[in-house]
């Protein structure tokens, strides 16, 4: 049977139109797509006097979980002090009934009050990758997180080194990971590659990484359990192919957190949450393991410090 020439040309402009769809829906781009961005700036700067406004910012945003019991907490007590309003947008979600019209950030945040959810319920609803991609990073810190260097010079370093998705080492308090604890080895340099980076209590994403990810975070989970356990696979092996799979998150032994928590108070709903990546676990499950050194120094900690005074 022979085909006329009509229809090897229909034949070929529906393939060439498939082709253009399934490039429309890959997601092993570098995020190039072109989408309207949109951030959380006031319509006193977003406005049609200042499109540019509306759009991509230099600015992080920050996103932080709390409820009645949060305001004991040193980050409530010190947000506003640590991450500057030039910088940041800061976006809070509340989990019970508390009120906050008497915190210091009140009229300059944006809250969102759904009761008895938890962190990536949040995220999935209220975050979408236009607003992500807005951005430069975002932080994601859980309220009973404690910290004591400067924001801005965590951003710069990571920045220098092209670090997608990262966190501080865990100084004290309870953890669930032991690769999650400050090595002495890697202190004076900077950090560690690893494969593994925990969901809290700080996380600190590229927005380009968020924005990938998101795509695989599960609408019917909330905690995030089982999603630290494949997400820098999935960096490396879906969304940025051409960035070694060694280089692609990192714990920052440099810089040190502290969980505040008691316990690990969720648990139980994680272990209960964690079938809903099952199918990614065979491909993309971390071996929690380190690759080496982020550098063989720490002079660009020093050069950070200086640039996040000024």
């Amino acid at each position: 049977m022979f085909l006329s020439k009509r229809s090897i040309s229909l034949i070929i402009l529906i393939f060439f139109f498939f082709l253009i769809f399934l490039k429309s829906f890959s997601w092993n781009s570098q995020f190039n797509e072109e989408f309207i961005r949109i951030n959380f700036e006031r319509q006193s700067e977003c406005n049609l006097g200042n499109p540019g406004k509306c759009s991509k910012l230099n600015k992080s945003l920050l996103i932080t979980f709390w409820g009645e019991r949060s305001s004991q907490f040193w980050l409530t007590k010190n947000l506003h002090l640590i991450y500057p309003e030039r910088n940041f947008d800061y976006l809070i979600m509340i989990y019970d009934n508390s009120t906050w019209n008497s915190h210091p950030i009140y009229s300059k945040a944006i809250w969102i009050r759904v009761e008895n959810q938890k962190r990536f319920w949040f995220i999935k609803r209220f975050l979408s990758r236009h607003l992500i991609e807005s951005y430069r990073f975002i932080w994601i810190l859980d309220e009973d997180v404690q910290f004591d260097f400067h924001p801005l010079t965590y951003e710069c370093v990571v920045n220098h080194y092209q670090i997608l998705l990262s966190s501080p080492g865990r100084l004290l308090g309870s953890i669930s990971y032991l690769i999650t604890r400050i090595s002495p080895l890697y202190e004076d340099k900077i950090g560690r590659w690893t494969d593994f980076v925990e969901t809290g209590p700080l996380i600190v994403f590229h927005s380009s990484a968020l924005s990938c990810l998101w795509n695989f975070i599960n609408e019917k989970v909330s905690s995030g359990y089982g999603l630290d356990l494949i997400w820098c696979q999935i960096l490396s092996q879906i969304c940025f192919k051409n960035i070694s799979s060694k280089k692609i998150c990192a714990i920052l032994d440099s810089f040190s957190m502290n969980h505040l928590s008691q316990g690990i108070n969720t648990v139980d709903v994680g272990n209960r949450e964690l079938p809903a990546y099952q199918e990614y676990y065979r491909k993309y499950k971390t071996k929690k393991q380190s690759f080496g050194p982020i550098d063989q120094h720490s002079s660009i900690l020093y050069s950070c410090t200086n640039q996040s005074m000024i």
